[in-house]
């Protein structure tokens, strides 16, 4: 009886063993993808060092968790950072909003997982929680102190793929103040600047009477010195109504128990020492679980953008 138990536990490891060796084989057929190496896609929001620095630390931590290389995709735009998670380039990314509805009407085998939530900062137009405001400012003292007096004028936005900063824009500030008209009719011209800070500089610099932006752009750029406290350097003309912040995403085909280490290193990453630098410079406090649903409401904003003429 004993050679018979042997002899069946042995069979047993047999095809435990040919079962773990076809697995991955099995997992891929069906599309469940288990790379060695991932990619994070990021929108250089900011200049390109500069995000690379700060985000640094939390890839790192990200392969501490994955057991996975983790190499980053710095895109100069979110239409190149859409196509990169598209193509099966990129494995995670941090959409604006508005990217990441664009990129699901495209392929919904990409799906939100967490945003980040700031500190409430009201020196610093933001109002704290996973959300924010799209804003328009200008410079404190140009003389441009109301929203009619900018008809005509130059104003900045930092990319067509930005919520904030064209989306918003658009459908809310239009409707709200403009009776409707169309940001293209209503300035003398409107220019892209490639970026948040870009346009806040502009701003700042004079080369431009106003910028669409968002509520955290104007406190980053002072925390790194690059300008003053951001109420005594503009002037605060027009916000919007709350927005949920940057959708953190993967990629669907992605093994189950590889998006779950994906979420957990970010849902912990708060608790890690080393994530002190990174929140400071966000004015955040911790990534907060986050669903495809919770950007319903930036589709019901594109959907009356669609309705539009331009």
């Amino acid at each position: 009886m004993l050679q018979h138990f042997n002899k069946i536990c042995l069979s047993l490891i047999v095809c435990l063993g040919l079962l773990f060796t076809l697995l991955p084989n099995q997992q891929a057929r069906a599309g469940c993808e288990d790379p060695d190496t991932l990619t994070y896609a990021a929108m250089s929001q900011e200049r390109a060092p500069v995000v690379a620095e700060r985000i640094e630390p939390l890839l790192n931590y990200l392969e501490e968790v994955t057991g996975k290389e983790v190499e980053i995709y710095l895109t100069t735009s979110y239409a190149a950072q859409i196509e990169a998670m598209l193509g099966g380039f990129a494995d995670i990314a941090n959409f604006g909003p508005f990217a990441y509805v664009l990129a699901t009407e495209k392929a919904p085998n990409i799906e939100a997982f967490a945003t980040y939530s700031v500190n409430a900062m009201p020196e610093h137009f933001i109002p704290g929680g996973p959300s924010y405001k799209g804003i328009l400012v200008t410079k404190k003292g140009s003389g441009f102190d109301s929203i009619d007096e900018l008809e005509g004028k130059v104003c900045a936005f930092p990319d067509p793929g930005s919520t904030s900063g064209w989306l918003v824009p658009n459908v809310l500030f239009t409707k709200e103040e403009i009776g409707g008209e169309s940001l293209k009719s209503y300035f003398g011209e409107t220019v892209f600047t490639g970026s948040h800070d870009a346009s806040l500089l502009a701003v700042l610099e004079g080369r431009v009477d106003a910028a669409f932006t968002w509520d955290s752009a104007p406190y980053r750029l002072w925390k790194r010195g690059e300008m003053g406290k951001p109420a005594e350097e503009l002037e605060l003309l027009w916000s919007s109504p709350m927005i949920p912040l940057d959708p953190y995403s993967y990629r669907t085909e992605l093994c189950p128990e590889l998006q779950k280490k994906i979420e957990k290193a970010f849902l912990t990453w708060h608790e890690q020492p080393q994530s002190k630098d990174f929140f400071e410079a966000i004015g955040g406090t911790k990534f907060v679980k986050m669903t495809d649903s919770d950007y319903d409401v930036i589709r019901e904003l594109h959907e009356a953008k669609k309705k539009m003429k331009d």
